[in-house]
């Protein structure tokens, strides 16, 4: 996995780690291509990338962005509401149902609607915070394992998610 000049290697183990980053380095060097030893870092159980963070137990919001999610102050007007569901976002595939969820605070962007913070807008602001700060995580793919398909539509939006049994 790479992302502008960062790489990511995952592996399932130290073995298969070891032999993945052999693959890489040989691409690098075949390519003329270095790397900056005092920004390299292996062997990481959990690494924090692009907002996330990625572990053998799956994906979750990185601690950065649950902060400003859980300090974000109330919204006082339609910008400040664009910007925190910009943040919220950001993370929609954590929260089951976020269109519906944020659809409260949605509402007040549009331009035939004046900005009043109603209990409803409350009532969305406060669930998508928790939703987030209860850190959920998402496992990683297991082609292997047993894999269901759920979707769902309504007036508000679409969606759908692949499920797998997890260890536990």
């Amino acid at each position: 996995m790479w992302y502008l000049d960062d790489i990511l290697i995952p592996s399932t183990s130290f073995k298969d780690m070891l032999s993945r980053l052999r693959q890489v380095l040989d691409a690098l060097k075949e390519a003329k291509l270095t790397l900056k030893l005092s920004k390299c870092y292996f062997g990481y159980p959990e690494v924090a990338y692009l907002g996330f963070m990625l572990s053998v137990g799956g994906v979750r919001p990185g601690e950065q962005k649950i902060v400003a999610v859980k300090e974000f102050p109330k919204p006082n007007n339609k910008h400040e509401v664009r910007r925190f569901l910009g943040l919220c976002g950001f993370f929609r595939r954590f929260i089951p149902h976020y269109a519906m969820l944020a659809q409260p605070m949605s509402d007040l962007l549009k331009d035939s609607v004046s900005c009043v913070w109603t209990t409803s807008q409350e009532a969305a602001f406060n669930e998508l915070k928790n939703k987030l700060i209860l850190l959920p995580v998402l496992q990683l793919f297991n082609p292997s394992a047993e894999t269901e398909l759920r979707c769902d539509a309504s007036s508000m939006g679409l969606s759908g998610m692949l499920l797998q049994r997890g260890r536990d």
